[in-house]
């Protein structure tokens, strides 16, 4: 009983957004064809054992990332780096340095500092040079080559520090 002055009661609306006609799938209308499927872009997806994780904020993989990814492309060869050392010094001579193991590899950049000290006598203390990436910029002592993800072959700068 509806109160009087009040039409008849109507069926109720569909959902917005679902639209559709009785017998055929929501958002399809009579005469119209059907929208297209959606493309899956894996979006929603975990990512897989073969994708590598980035962070998006340095676009640096984690070291045990990076430590795995060099075991599968190496295969267990040295990962080598190359040092262009300055021309004031040893006559910009490259220097390489090949990193066997997980213990290597994750030496300190202070630790490869003296490596090369050892390799060339020309270069001053380690505390008055520094290493530079073309992709990162100066590196931090504390920090490994794999924390910056250097890649084999890539070549790293010496360069005197200055005061």
């Amino acid at each position: 009983a509806l109160p009087p002055g009040l039409p008849p009661a109507l069926p109720p609306a569909p959902p917005l957004g679902l639209g559709g006609a009785p017998g055929l799938p929501p958002g399809v209308l009579p005469g119209r064809p059907a929208p297209p499927p959606m493309a899956d872009d894996g979006a929603g997806e975990e990512p897989s054992a073969k994708r590598l994780r980035v962070d998006p904020s340095t676009g640096l993989m984690s070291e045990q990332d990076f430590k795995a990814h060099l075991d599968e492309t190496l295969g267990g060869q040295a990962y080598t780096v190359k040092f262009q050392l300055p021309s004031e010094v040893s006559g910009g001579a490259v220097l390489s340095l090949s990193l066997i193991g997980e213990k290597e590899l994750g030496l300190s950049v202070k630790e490869l500092k003296q490596r090369l000290a050892e390799m060339d006598a020309t270069l001053p203390q380690v505390n008055k040079f520094q290493l530079k990436s073309g992709v990162h910029g100066f590196l931090k002592d504390r920090l490994s080559l794999v924390h910056y993800n250097v890649k084999p072959g890539e070549v790293i700068e010496v360069s005197k520090k200055k005061r």
